[in-house]
């Protein structure tokens, strides 16, 4: 569960290079979540550069929904490998 007294934020950047996904590809998704109303984007106060992405209540209600599902899933992919199969993978 995401604790709402701990605030997670990342970059833009931070969050593309987690997921693999390029920064042009990244803007067109949070702009995305963003009007859903899943995240907003915070002006880092130290650098203007940079945009801190936060999850609102809303996006934290989502993950909350979501993960555990999520995560069933991806043991249960694993769990029809061999030991041998998932240290390759």
């Amino acid at each position: 569960m995401i604790e709402k007294s701990k605030k997670w934020k990342k970059t833009i950047q931070q969050i593309g290079n987690c997921i693999l996904i390029s920064s042009g590809s990244m803007t067109y998704v949070i702009d995305k979540l963003e009007q859903r109303g899943v995240l907003s984007r915070n002006a880092c106060p130290d650098d203007r550069r940079m945009i801190h992405v936060r999850l609102t209540d809303d996006g934290n209600e989502q993950m909350n929904e979501s993960m555990p599902k999520y995560n069933e899933l991806v043991d249960d992919m694993f769990d029809s490998l061999n030991s041998g199969e998932a240290e390759t993978l």
